[in-house]
């Protein structure tokens, strides 16, 4: 849903961008309908109309081996998207995971990505490590296709790196803040917790000393009031023999 809306917006912001657009869908679609809208087969020859002119049996004129010319671009751009369409997903896959693990680890993955890998490969012109590539691999479209994923997959793992080193920092900026959040969260708690607990022993110790004082001045009181009576009882008996 947000990729049509950003195609969308780009789309009706650049007119360049629309006719862009535009032309590769109808490309696109004229390569999916080749074999029903081609006048004739790509590879069939017919030398006695060799290297004609437009014509309503030729549209697009003829080759030096009477081959009909628009029979095979509608069969080329077949082959060519295929190329493409294979060459940036291989290049995708393998740049973005190299370049978002070494921009998220760090450390020597990281130089050995950046350093050997990819400086390495974006410090030869593409094209010719393509076609050194190419002629190592011997003819072929698969061969075609890999010679270009080994010398397209470092551009992305570069873009990759980049941005997954900013998240990875972020990332870590973060841990480390939370880490020391929690830190100073259990120090808190701590001295809290051994601070009531100090308190709480303090008191017990207090409440013992006065209860230990009120116990003394209690039994202090009991025996002077005791004596007081012995004395007065005393007194009564030794009144009948004054």
């Amino acid at each position: 849903m947000k990729a049509g809306e950003a195609l969308r917006t780009f789309l009706r912001q650049s007119p360049l961008a629309r006719i862009g657009f535009a032309i590769v869908c109808l490309l696109v679609l004229l390569a999916l309908l080749a074999p029903w809208i081609s006048p004739g087969k790509p590879a069939a020859q017919n030398l006695a109309v060799r290297l004609q002119g437009p014509s309503f049996s030729h549209w697009m004129g003829t080759d030096e081996l009477g081959r009909d010319i628009l029979t095979r671009i509608l069969y080329g751009a077949r082959v060519s998207l295929f190329v493409s369409i294979c060459v940036v997903l291989g290049c995708g896959s393998i740049g973005l995971t190299l370049g978002m693990l070494a921009g998220y680890s760090g450390g020597v993955f990281d130089r050995i990505v950046n350093l050997l890998l990819i400086n390495a490969f974006l410090s030869f012109p593409g094209v010719l490590l393509a076609i050194a590539f190419a002629a190592f691999f011997g003819p072929g479209i698969g061969k075609v296709i890999l010679a270009l994923i080994i010398t397209g997959w470092a551009g992305y793992a570069r873009l990759a790196r980049a941005g997954a080193e900013d998240e990875g920092t972020r990332i870590r900026a973060g841990s480390e803040v939370a880490g020391r959040f929690s830190t100073a969260h259990y120090d808190s708690a701590s001295f809290a917790e051994h601070d009531s607990t100090g308190a709480g022993a303090g008191h017990h110790r207090h409440g013992r000393s006065d209860s230990g004082r009120s116990d003394a001045q209690l039994s202090g009181f009991g025996s002077a009031r005791a004596d007081s009576q012995l004395g007065r009882d005393a007194e009564r008996r030794a009144k009948p023999f004054i």
